[in-house]
């Protein structure tokens, strides 16, 4: 456990020998010292607006903010061997692994990135953690209860968050390694997930103009067509996909020249 920036804390976990330092796309941050207190059975590690209080029986985590309201749970796995990390050895210093919060029926979960699911809040629904057309893995969680939660793995694994338990699983990975932050509102769990992640660079002025796009423009002469008729009747186009297929083979970073006999000329007349 420590702390990463303001009010955010890292958790890392592994049967490994070794804890990696590997951050992936996360940003460094600036050093805050926590407060620490041993208490009767418990340990409680502080970091402004959230602490986290481990218990010393069992290991198991309780994440709270400054108003003293639990905000996420460490649960078990499985209630005979009692504990909630799992770890199945998948060869050398690898594991498949399973990390299981108590789940609140009230709370409303938004985030992950895009899923072709029509689901704005994400409770009771399973998300794979897998990146696929029309599929856009980013995650994280923004909690209705005021926390934000990053996932930090970049295994293939799922994220399962019915009404009894919160769990995320990782298919081949070292170590589970999550961040958690505290706000009192979402625009400010926003502005914190993006000190940790970065910001977004300012989109070009082209960008928000309108997009022509369909399944799909066959030929160059498609294309600039519907171009040309766009210009004829003035109506402003910021930009035209030549979607997919339009390669000889796949994988080919070039046009087929039977169908786009000039891609210079195509773009110097768009």
């Amino acid at each position: 456990m420590e702390t990463f920036g303001e009010n955010t804390l890292r958790f890392r976990s592994s049967k490994s020998l070794h804890i990696s330092p590997e951050q992936w796309n996360i940003l460094d941050q600036t050093p805050v010292t926590p407060v620490i207190e041993v208490l009767d059975g418990r340990a409680v590690f502080t970091n402004g607006a959230i602490r986290a209080e481990i218990r010393e029986r069992d290991g198991l985590v309780t994440y709270l903010n400054d108003q003293n309201e639990v905000l996420l749970k460490e649960t078990y796995f499985h209630h005979v061997t009692r504990y909630a990390r799992q770890y199945k050895s998948r060869g050398s210093d690898h594991f498949e692994l399973t990390l299981t919060f108590e789940a609140d029926k009230d709370e409303h979960l938004y985030g992950m990135g895009q899923y072709p699911n029509d689901c704005l809040d994400l409770k009771g629904t399973t998300l794979e953690l897998a990146q696929k057309n029309t599929q856009i893995s980013i995650p994280f969680l923004l909690s209705s209860k005021g926390y934000g939660f990053i996932w930090n793995n970049p295994s293939i694994g799922r994220a399962e968050l019915s009404m009894t338990q919160t769990r995320f699983t990782a298919e081949y990975a070292r170590q589970i390694d999550y961040f958690i932050f505290a706000a009192d509102t979402p625009a400010d769990l926003v502005h914190r997930y993006a000190g940790l992640t970065g910001k977004s660079p300012t989109m070009p002025d082209y960008g928000a103009g309108f997009w022509q796009s369909k399944l799909r423009y066959s030929s160059q002469e498609e294309l600039l067509s519907v171009a040309r008729e766009y210009k004829d009747r003035g109506l402003p186009l910021s930009v035209i996909v030549a979607d997919f297929f339009h390669w000889p083979h796949s994988g080919d970073w070039k046009f087929d020249p039977v169908f786009w006999p000039d891609p210079e000329g195509m773009v110097r007349e768009l």
